[in-house]
């Protein structure tokens, strides 16, 4: 009797433990996705009467850094090898370490265990982070190569907004897509047609071609979303893998554009478009509560965003006045100049802007701020001159971009620059093996954590 006591005791402990090993794998990666974006996404939910995020809640939480072989700043391609191989590399290398040598992913792992393997994104699906997890190159930019190395993989479920291509390609999309039909996917085009097909790999897209979904702020209803894209993998992996379980990689890829951008309350509807992918992650774990692991983190925090503390702003509930992104905006703005031209009064442009952010409602510029939106306003639509201005993923008004500023500053949000920066990146993780993830402070740290939770040596 008390050896069955001292039993069932050890059994209670190495469950709550989280010790046991996890068949199927769930791994979020928001890019971009710094602690603050974290902590401002919350506050702006609290304030909103929202819900926290889903991932904030997990019981093991930690900080790991992120630096590639090249430097203490990474680029995604270098920081989804480390998240996929547990091995840093150079900058812009793909599944290869600094010499050029091809490394072992998690993908590959998984595959080689019996077990299915999923990759989803918001964005391409060629590009650096989701490329990380079945290509092989010294050059993110290779898209030819990362493509023929996608249709050649043994991945059972490819879904996102496109295949990225170069920009001397004449074949177009169809020209890969056809490939991959030869190559034996199925190839299905709009979220009407991801049904599982047994035995099949399945190729999930749009059915316009694009390099990315629309921003969350600015999805229509009906439009293809990221938690679509994940549910269809999820199906397709458990019908077709319940015996043996799965690997699914899902990017919350946008975060990372809009950080570029430096548009906070495009980035916390990013961060909240993905958390709805993680519950679709928690629901499955609901339903297979000791043989589900999931793991959420970033591959790295772009923007360098950060909160200043002010008496008349640091209100993240003022965010609720945007009701589109800054490139939608510029959009908007571009349109009323094509319409209206060199008749367009400043107080229709000043509407347009608080329609749009809720300046001069919520958020009060002050003067220095107005003249200075005077002024950018008088120089693209009077003096009718080139007032664009790019950033790594969008070219944008000048007008548009420092008006989404005036909203971040009422918000307490400051932004270092447009690009990336080398700051330490949440890491959640809920489920079957998640204590030993306790221990992880290097990116590198999970992927090989991963490997031996769920013994795909």
């Amino acid at each position: 009797m008390k050896r069955i006591t001292t039993f069932l005791l050890f059994l209670l402990l190495w469950t709550l433990s989280g010790a046991q090993t996890p068949k199927y794998i769930f791994y979020f990666i928001g890019d971009g996705m710094g602690i603050n974006q974290v902590q401002l996404t919350n506050a702006y939910n609290a304030a909103a009467g929202l819900p926290a995020l889903n991932f904030s809640a997990f019981p093991v939480q930690t900080f790991v850094a992120t630096q590639s072989a090249s430097g203490l700043v990474t680029d995604s391609a270098a920081a989804g090898t480390a998240l996929s191989t547990g091995t840093k590399t150079t900058n812009y290398y793909m599944g290869a370490d600094p010499d050029g040598a091809p490394l072992r992913n998690l993908s590959e792992r998984a595959r080689q265990h019996g077990k299915g393997v999923g990759i989803v994104t918001s964005t391409s699906v060629n590009h650096a982070t989701p490329g990380a997890f079945f290509a092989h190159t010294t050059s993110r930019r290779d898209f030819k190569t990362i493509s023929t190395q996608m249709l050649a993989c043994q991945v059972d479920f490819l879904g996102g907004a496109g295949i990225l291509r170069e920009k001397d390609d004449t074949l177009g999309r169809d020209y890969w897509l056809n490939r991959a039909k030869e190559a034996g996917w199925e190839v299905c085009l709009g979220k009407d047609t991801f049904r599982t097909r047994p035995g099949k790999r399945m190729l999930c897209l749009p059915e316009k071609d694009g390099k990315e979904l629309s921003y969350a702020i600015d999805a229509a209803g009906g439009e293809l979303r990221l938690q679509d894209l994940t549910r269809a993998a999820i199906d397709h992996l458990y019908a077709n893998y319940r015996r043996k379980g799965f690997f699914l990689m899902v990017e919350g890829g946008l975060i990372d554009y809009l950080c570029h951008s430096n548009d906070p309350g495009g980035a916390v509807h990013e961060i909240n478009d993905m958390a709805q992918s993680v519950e679709l992650a928690l629901q499955f774990l609901a339903a297979h509560p000791h043989e589900t692991l999931i793991i959420v983190t970033a591959d790295h925090e772009t923007g360098g965003m950060a909160y200043a503390y002010d008496r008349r702003t640091g209100r993240p509930e003022w965010l609720s006045g945007q009701t589109c992104s800054m490139r939608a905006l510029s959009g908007r703005l571009a349109a009323l100049k094509k319409e209206s031209g060199e008749n367009t009064p400043w107080i229709q442009v000043k509407d347009l802007l608080r329609e749009s952010l809720g300046l001069w409602e919520s958020v009060q510029p002050t003067a220095a701020k107005e003249k200075q939106l005077k002024q950018l306003y008088k120089e693209s639509f009077l003096d009718n001159g080139d007032s664009r201005e790019a950033d790594l993923y969008t070219t944008a008004e000048r007008l548009a971009r420092y008006a989404v500023s005036c909203l971040g500053w009422g918000c307490g949000v400051k932004w270092l620059d447009n690009n990336h920066t080398g700051s330490p990146v949440g890491l959640y993780v809920k489920g079957a093996g998640q204590a030993a993830f306790a221990a992880c402070r290097d990116n590198t740290d999970i992927p090989n954590t991963l490997v031996r939770v769920a013994g795909l040596q």
